[in-house]
């Protein structure tokens, strides 16, 4: 059986867990290739029997260039794949509208998995509910699910497995639009010498090559180019997204208080909602902020 676990990754946390669930693939079927999903071709997949595709959530879902990657896959009839996500508190949709268009492409979906993972939004308070994960129990878990992922196949394979449901029709509107106002200060770009933003950035959004350059085209804010810009030169205010966002992270706040109360979360700091020196864009003001992994 050939497997192979695709991931999108920016700060590595989702990296880790997707190294994990093929290790624990590997241990079944003594092979699994790892790609990262820019490193992927589409057209590769459907030699594979096994197929994983993972990656952060973005405003409670899948990120643009993932769901285009899905979008642009070809028929991958009864081939076997599962979807696997890291977040902040809030796993949304995710799972389920990518379970939905791999269906849609013709896969047997056979499982799926999420797990905590640190938040690297500079507007946010610093440590999050989840910072500390994924910890060596959320990857021991995930290199159990991998087994889990392979030892279903192979069963199923051989006809010993029962029925496995179809994913549930999931919809989720139009994509979060970008919100915060972002500048690019050419005299501070050190363009052609760096290109971290445009090479980092999940929608290929940033061209500084062409004359009127391109910055923030289909930006899904993830703020990676602000973060890994050395120069200062991409500029936002993050005190905007620091006040508009006290009534989300209330709410973040409550559902890492019931994932507590349910042995589902292992929080490891205390979080200071209200201070704003704790405001991750003044703990970390040294650029770059994060290092793309």
């Amino acid at each position: 059986m050939e497997s192979v676990v695709i991931y999108f990754s920016q700060t590595g946390n989702t990296k880790k867990v997707a190294e994990a669930i093929q290790s624990g693939i590997a241990l079944v079927t003594r092979q699994c290739d790892i790609f990262k999903l820019k490193e992927s071709k589409a057209a590769d997949l459907p030699r594979y029997d096994l197929i994983g595709l993972g990656c952060p959530v973005f405003a409670y879902r899948e990120p643009a260039n993932v769901r285009d990657f899905i979008e642009s896959l070809p028929s991958l009839k009864g081939k076997h794949g599962f979807v696997f996500a890291t977040h902040g508190t809030v796993p949304g949709k995710t799972l389920a509208t990518m379970s939905w268009a791999l269906h849609q492409k013709e896969m047997v979906v056979v499982g799926s998995y999420h797990c905590y993972a640190d938040v690297f939004v500079p507007g946010i308070p610093y440590p999050w509910f989840t910072t500390g994960h994924p910890d060596e129990i959320d990857l021991n878990e995930a290199e159990a699910f991998g087994r889990q992922m392979a030892d279903l196949s192979q069963k199923i394979t051989r006809g010993e497995a029962g029925p496995i449901s179809k994913p549930k029709m999931a919809e989720w509107g139009q994509p979060l639009q970008a919100r915060l106002s972002m500048t690019l200060k050419r005299e501070k770009c050190r363009y052609p010498e760096c290109r971290l933003c445009a090479d980092n950035c999940p929608v290929n959004g940033i061209d500084l090559s062409v004359e009127p350059f391109v910055f923030r085209r289909n930006c899904i804010s993830c703020f990676f180019c602000e973060q890994v810009c050395p120069y200062s030169a991409i500029e936002v205010d993050w005190e905007i997204l620091w006040r508009t966002g006290q009534p989300r992270w209330r709410g973040y706040q409550k559902a890492a208080q019931k994932a507590e109360r349910q042995g589902l979360l292992r929080r490891y700091y205390e979080v200071e909602i209200d201070n704003p020196a704790k405001i991750r864009f003044n703990v970390f003001p040294t650029r770059p902020r994060i290092t793309p992994c």
